[in-house]
């Protein structure tokens, strides 16, 4: 069963298949009381975790989700503001491995924040996908355009390869990219699309 919001973690399944790998879940939460939405709601990882073995960190804001995690999550869970507190930190405290199998970064308002801070120089990824939001940018709200070209740039010039831009959800439009390394797109470079409802990306 897999739980997350746009196929993120059959993705990862597909792409990786492998056991015994490692998820770093940067916004782990939803926006929902756990309490009324059933376990693992538009969860990145958990199908990760229970199906495949893998082992992680989960960070959030919300001490509620966290919380409520712990009863079913074995994955290190760790309350965290990421305007206020530096990515790395974190994962140095909870040893996270140099090279990482899955990253989810879905932080909101901390995105930037956390990209920019985000050692990429150490810690390397497979793959990972990246919300940006695009379907909300406007002529009013360009910073969502600039911060996502910014992003991109970096990753490219990081020798990363972005797999399926602009993955589309329905009733928003474009939310997030997915990037890959270059031994994953050296094998799985024939998924590579641009603006595709996820619904209907080949995995």
């Amino acid at each position: 069963m897999f739980y997350s919001q746009i196929r993120q973690d059959e993705a990862a399944n597909y792409l990786l298949n492998k056991d015994s790998g490692y998820f770093l879940d940067i916004g782990a939460g939803t926006n929902f009381e756990t309490n009324i939405r059933p376990r693992g709601f538009h969860s990145d990882t958990l199908f990760l975790e229970k199906e495949r073995k893998w082992n992680g960190i989960c960070i959030d804001l919300e001490q509620y989700w966290v919380d409520s995690s712990k009863e079913f999550r074995d994955c290190n869970l760790v309350r965290a503001d990421l305007i206020e507190e530096n990515i790395n930190d974190i994962l140095e405290k909870y040893n996270c491995p140099d090279t990482i199998d899955y990253i989810s970064m879905d932080v909101d308002a901390a995105q930037d924040k956390v990209f920019n801070d985000f050692n990429f120089d150490k810690y390397k990824f497979k793959f990972m996908t990246i919300e940006h939001n695009l379907y909300l940018a406007t002529d009013s709200a360009n910073n969502f355009k600039e911060e996502c070209e910014r992003w991109r740039e970096a990753l490219y010039n990081m020798g990363y390869n972005l797999l399926v831009k602009n993955v589309m959800l329905d009733g928003h439009g474009a939310v997030e990219d997915w990037w890959v390394d270059q031994e994953l797109f050296d094998i799985h470079g024939d998924l590579q699309a641009s603006d595709i409802n996820c619904r209907d990306i080949k995995i």
